[in-house]
């Protein structure tokens, strides 16, 4: 049983890479190919990282969500 999508929607998948999530890359990327999203965007800005403050997690978040809407929006 495949994971699927209307045929009138499109599917934008957000994937955050790190370190601690190595060990499920492969059987994230066949979900994702499973989907056949319209937009994929990739992002690290650090989240894995315990040694930086509060605000800079803050900001990888922002920034995380920056590029997804960015591609969503170049995505058309």
């Amino acid at each position: 049983m495949g994971l699927s999508a209307a045929a009138d929607k499109a599917v934008a998948v957000h994937v955050t890479v790190g370190t601690d999530a190595l060990a499920l890359v492969p059987a994230s990327l066949r979900v994702i190919k499973q989907l056949r999203p319209a937009v994929v965007v990739c992002v690290d800005h650090g989240c894995d990282r315990a040694d930086l403050p509060l605000p800079n997690h803050a900001l990888n978040v922002l920034r995380s969500c920056a590029s997804l809407v960015e591609s969503l929006d170049t995505a058309g």
